[in-house]
């Protein structure tokens, strides 16, 4: 979430945030505040908490709009994406959205797609969104999982492939759990998601995400230069 996230923040002064009340969805806004703050860059929160069982969104939205922010950062599980989209449509939220991994799964049905709102709202996506229709080896991976299973390739599917992969990988270390999680996290692995690492405690430390849009239906890389100035 918070990859690429300090170069496009500090355009902003006033920053909105909706989230989900769960732990999950506070740390990475903490931590993105607490990175911006680390840049010596002074900028003014406002925050909304819904939970998991709420549908209708429009007081939180409607407090929201009367902050007038310049940038809105919702950090929601996939489940409540659609429905906060749909919302932000009908009380006409125009302004720049950066949104979490979860977004991806809203972004890639067509009704969302062609929604002008797409055009606002910046998230991280894997190395096979922008590359899916170039990638010769990733194309045949998806073409298999539609021939052979039936399934239309998605963000979590070709995670889970990756997962997959880097176990399949280490089989022969499965009856020594030590040596092969030592054996496992000493390599990098080059996913149909991007490049996957471990860091000492096992953790992935590192994958290629990039800040991507929707424009006219398709995806577009979104890269900032040091001084925040938006390019594609």
């Amino acid at each position: 979430f918070c990859i690429r996230f300090n170069d496009y923040v500090i355009q902003y002064k006033k920053i909105a945030i909706f989230r989900l009340n769960t732990e999950s969805c506070m740390e990475p806004i903490q931590t993105m505040q607490q990175k911006v703050s680390n840049l010596d860059y002074k900028a003014d929160y406002y925050e909304q908490i819904f939970e998991f069982s709420d549908m209708d969104y429009k007081k939180y939205i409607a407090n929201i709009k009367r902050y007038n922010p310049d940038l809105l950062v919702v950090y929601s599980y996939p489940k409540q994406w659609q429905g906060i989209v749909r919302q932000l449509v009908e009380q006409n939220v125009t302004c720049n959205i950066m949104g979490n991994s979860g977004f991806g799964q809203t972004a890639e049905n067509d009704y969302f797609k062609d929604l002008d709102i797409m055009n606002n709202i910046v998230f991280p996506a894997p190395y096979f969104v922008i590359n899916k229709d170039n990638d010769l080896d990733l194309q045949q991976v998806i073409k298999d999982l539609k021939d052979k299973y039936h399934l239309n390739a998605d963000w979590n599917i070709l995670y889970l492939y990756d997962n997959i992969m880097v176990l399949a990988d280490n089989l022969q270390y499965a009856d020594n759990k030590a040596k092969m999680l030592s054996n496992m996290c000493s390599k990098e692995y080059k996913g149909l998601t991007g490049s996957i690492t471990f860091d000492e405690k096992n953790d992935i430390k590192s994958s290629d995400l990039q800040m991507v849009k929707i424009v006219n239906g398709q995806y577009i890389q979104v890269k900032w230069n040091k001084y925040g100035q938006g390019n594609m």
